[in-house]
């Protein structure tokens, strides 16, 4: 106990902060899945925190999800964006969506944390 407050008397740890994830990956189904951890694995090697769901819930229920840790940046990850070769990101602070190509994405997301 004594270890908690101090750390949160220095301001090593934040209680308003719910989690350390920067950027979701939703993926959509079985095939999207694989890709994301492939995604992912690229942004975690620039040092930028990234989550991809475990339990392969719903579309509706991760962005429930999302939204109670307060995770800034949303990559949605379906069929049209593995043909289009293009990513749709959510910025929540912004409400803004966005299309980025997939070769351009770390540098461009990395610009809005």
């Amino acid at each position: 106990e004594r270890l908690i407050d101090a750390g949160l008397e220095i301001g090593l740890f934040k209680l308003d902060e719910t989690t350390y994830t920067k950027i979701y990956i939703v993926n959509f189904d079985r095939e999207t899945h694989k890709k994301a951890w492939e995604l992912a694995k690229k942004f975690r090697e620039r040092g930028i925190p990234v989550q991809v769901d475990l339990m392969r819930r719903k579309i509706k229920k991760q962005q429930e999800y999302t939204q109670k840790k307060g995770i800034p940046i949303l990559i949605f990850l379906g069929k049209k964006e593995l043909e289009t070769n293009k990513l749709t990101v959510y910025i929540r602070e912004k409400e803004e969506r966005l299309e980025i190509p997939l070769e351009e994405a770390i540098d461009k997301l990395e610009k809005f944390l």
